[in-house]
């Protein structure tokens, strides 16, 4: 049975060794663990084994580095070199459990629990931003044949704390935008008000916020 790997926390497997009853034993004092020297672990994994008593650590440290390319199942192959001179060899399974629920990734519908199939998630390994950050512009106001400037618009997390949109956040215009509108590339906007514009009426301004993830 593998081992389950949960990104950003480390995963520790040893080896168990029966006798020739089929009974629990230990290996033989001075046995060496090594791990097969044809094996690379999968990109985003580190790997690495305790050479004295076969006991293998896994962690995947950096999770932006999740994607929909990464590795949800591997074996370590792993050499035992007794005393004597003799060997065995056996594998170490892993698999990715990105969400952390018990389920891996190889069996889970839905493998960062962000409530969407992986089928239809842009990054099934990484819950989709859009819903943790909610993004509010304040209105401004000004005179017809003016230029008004709105600021950046504020974001604020699930907790309803005020927060920073992540890097590479982007702002467009949205459908049906109105002439004389500029969306900055910080997400300000830049608004001609109409020389005809009725006092009191409204420029209404749809933006567009693509996050990272798309």
């Amino acid at each position: 049975e593998g081992k389950l790997v949960v990104p950003g926390k480390e995963t520790k497997s040893s080896p168990t060794f029966t006798d020739k009853d089929g009974k629990e034993a230990k290996a033989p004092e001075g046995s060496k663990f090594t791990i097969g020297e044809d094996f690379t672990a999968p990109e985003g994994y580190e790997v690495s084994i305790d050479e004295n008593n076969g006991e293998i650590t896994v962690t995947f440290p950096d999770e932006s580095k999740l994607s929909g390319e990464t590795a949800e199942e591997f074996n370590v192959p792993v050499t035992v070199t007794y005393p004597d001179g003799s060997t065995d060899k056996t594998d170490a399974n892993f698999k990715l459990d990105t969400d952390g629920d018990g389920d891996p990734d190889v069996t889970d519908p839905d493998d960062d629990g962000d409530g969407i199939p992986d089928e239809d998630d842009s990054n099934p390994k990484v819950p989709n931003v859009n819903d943790h950050f909610d993004p509010k512009y304040t209105d401004g106001s000004g005179k017809p044949g003016s230029e008004v400037k709105i600021d950046k618009p504020v974001f604020k997390d699930n907790n309803g704390e005020e927060t920073t949109a992540p890097e590479g956040t982007k702002f467009t215009k949205g459908e049906g935008a109105p002439e004389g509108v500029t969306v900055n590339e910080d997400g300000s906007i830049t608004v001609e008000v109409p020389e005809d514009a009725t006092p009191g009426s409204k420029i209404e301004v749809p933006v567009v916020v693509t996050y990272p993830d798309g």
